[in-house]
């Protein structure tokens, strides 16, 4: 809570992949402004009013109604936090999807306490690697970020892909059939919320011929199996879920097209990526070699327990790899990487008990995790590359609000990309990558009398300029100090 608290900020401020949580926000909306029997719960970016349809936005296809989806990711990403405002009747707004975000965010700290629990159970030191593995974990800086401000289908991740490692972990090692069943459901329903539930459900299928190669060759091989064809229902449920709406060849073209757009086979370097995880998880990787140092002066190695759980833990990270370039611009998708690190971390701690078994030993560990977590939160809150103030957010508002008051029956463009904070802020569809007579092209076909046309640098706001076309008259609409003037452009 004291985390939750903490680092939460509002008012005239950015951050970073912003872009993210605005996106959920716009989808949030129209799936209020459109009937449900349109559009089913899927990514829909297109707002209600009829003037809103057949605007296309960024890499998304349109229905038959003229509604346009986003096809990287999966509905569930937007319908969980819809029906979380929807139950608590919270409004369409950051606030709301923070504190949405924050329980998914409590709700992953309490598996992870349950999971290093169940691997520790046997062990003296159990309730002193709970409680470091769960400080290391709520106050990690890219947690910290991606599971409060910024809200995606990572963030949900976070908490399934968890779910499904625990309930493995007490399916193949503690043999809990009861887990087996929750293993399984995960492992249909985490490819269908985000890319990685493909990546770890490959690493589980190689763990079940691992765990039952000794026993039964065949065994271990039908088991991968089931899961390679619990894999291929979840991306059917995932493609007939949008083909219920959408065009096949468009969809599957889309579809190809945003997967060409992030893999491997971009620019990116591979070295920035992992340059990402030193930022994402900072004072955890300095702590990592100082007590790998110590533990190497007293035993000469490290002995690594539960195998098993690193790699299935490990194995998902690939996915950032395969996928490089939304992990180095959308630093949430390297949150699952905590898993692997913490248990390793939380290994080597239990090396450090276990040889010197002191009371002294333990006081200094509990100290340096806590100064680790005190560092990486405070780092965190003063980072500017995650959250900096900004002097535009309110007069953005001021000037929305009056030129949709006076021209609320007009065709509204812009010459750059338009994403959710811009739709949410004018309440409307705006046409992207236009000219201001490509504009006017349009409103004539949609015959309206007036062109808005935004300009902006980001999120800011520039000088508005609105065309009467019957005139051809331009007014351009700005703010200074809260007053907003007209000035009639020659």
């Amino acid at each position: 809570m004291m985390a939750t608290v903490a680092r939460y900020r509002s008012g005239e401020i950015d951050y970073l992949d912003s872009d993210a949580t605005w996106h959920t926000l716009l989808t949030i909306e129209c799936y209020d402004e459109t009937p449900i029997l349109q559009h089913l719960f899927l990514p829909i970016v297109s707002m209600g009013g009829v003037d809103d349809k057949w605007i296309g936005w960024g890499a998304t296809i349109p229905d038959s109604e003229g509604n346009y989806y986003y096809t990287s990711f999966s509905p569930a990403g937007y319908f969980l936090p819809w029906l979380c405002m929807k139950i608590f009747r919270l409004p369409v707004a950051e606030k709301s999807l923070y504190l949405f975000n924050n329980g998914l965010f409590c709700l992953s700290a309490i598996i992870f306490v349950l999971l290093l629990w169940e691997v520790y159970r046997e062990n003296r030191y159990r309730n002193l690697l709970v409680i470091i593995g769960v400080i290391s974990y709520i106050f990690a800086p890219e947690l910290l970020h991606g599971m409060g401000i910024v809200y995606w289908n990572q963030s949900i991740m976070q908490v399934t892909l968890l779910l499904q490692i625990y309930a493995y972990y007490r399916y193949a090692v503690n043999k809990n059939e009861k887990a087996r069943l929750v293993f399984y459901v995960t492992a249909f329903t985490n490819p269908y919320i985000e890319w990685t539930g493909y990546v770890a459900n490959v690493g589980f299928a190689i763990a079940e011929i691992i765990v039952n190669y000794k026993d039964s060759k065949i065994r271990g091989l039908k088991k991968a199996i089931i899961l390679g064809l619990i894999t291929v229902l979840s991306f059917g449920a995932f493609c007939g879920h949008y083909l219920l709406r959408t065009d096949t060849v468009t969809f599957f073209m889309a579809l190809k097209n945003r997967f060409m757009a992030r893999n491997v086979t971009t620019s990116v370097l591979l070295t920035d990526v992992i340059g990402g995880y030193l930022k994402s998880f900072l004072y955890l990787w300095v702590v990592l070699l100082a007590f790998t140092i110590w533990a190497f002066i007293k035993k000469g190695n490290v002995e690594i327990k539960n195998g098993i759980l690193l790699f299935v833990s490990s194995f998902p990270v690939l996915e950032n790899i395969i996928m490089k370039e939304h992990a180095l611009s959308y630093t949430y998708d390297r949150m699952k990487g905590a898993f692997a690190l913490i248990l390793i971390l939380c290994e080597i701690v239990r090396n450090i008990l276990e040889t010197y078994n002191t009371k002294k030993s333990a006081v200094i560990i509990v100290g340096v995790f806590i100064a680790s977590a005190w560092l990486n939160i405070t780092s965190y809150m003063n980072n500017p590359a995650y959250i900096w103030e900004v002097d535009y957010r309110n007069s953005n508002s001021q000037i929305a609000k009056y030129v949709v008051t006076k021209y609320p029956d007009a065709i509204y463009a812009s010459d750059t990309a338009i994403r959710g904070y811009m739709n949410l802020l004018f309440g409307r569809g705006i046409y992207e990558w236009q000219s201001i007579d490509s504009a006017t092209e349009i409103a004539g076909q949609k015959e309206k009398q007036t062109v808005v046309f935004i300009n902006k640098d980001g999120y800011k706001l520039q000088p508005v300029h609105v065309k009467d076309i019957s005139s051809g008259m331009i007014t351009e609409i700005s703010i200074q100090d809260g007053m907003i003037s007209e000035v009639l452009m020659e």
